[in-house]
């Protein structure tokens, strides 16, 4: 098996006032400018020209959220919570994840878009 990757940088030196869900963003769309560039690339983010596509990528977003509402494709997965004593699981903890073929998104990729295009309630139920 080949495997290959593609990596989307983000400079925060000059972001500081950026939060976590705008740098995600950016990221996605640099690692997504390297897969168009033949993959198993990296690519670094340019505010300067990419705010169309930052706000293209929020859209998208926003609508692979709502597909994902409207067809289920939520799924929540246990994580074991253990006692470092006895090493037994003591509880579990439920993580969402987000389901696009055969993909499992966790929660950081998609809820800040979430949030922003009012989408949270429909999640959490």
């Amino acid at each position: 098996m080949r495997v290959t990757t593609s990596i989307g940088i983000v400079d925060l030196a000059p972001r500081e006032d950026a939060d976590a869900a705008t740098l995600l963003v950016d990221a996605d769309l640099a690692m997504y400018a390297a897969k168009e560039r033949g993959r198993n690339r990296m690519a670094i983010h340019d505010a300067a020209t990419n705010e169309r596509a930052r706000s293209e990528a929020r859209l998208n977003w926003a609508t692979r959220i709502r597909r994902a509402l409207d067809e289920g494709a939520f799924v929540l997965e246990r994580q074991p919570i253990i006692d470092l004593d006895t090493g037994e699981v003591v509880l579990y903890e439920l993580l969402l994840r987000m389901v696009e073929g055969d993909e499992l998104i966790p929660p950081g990729r998609f809820l800040g878009i979430a949030e922003r295009y009012g989408l949270m309630p429909r999640i959490d139920r």
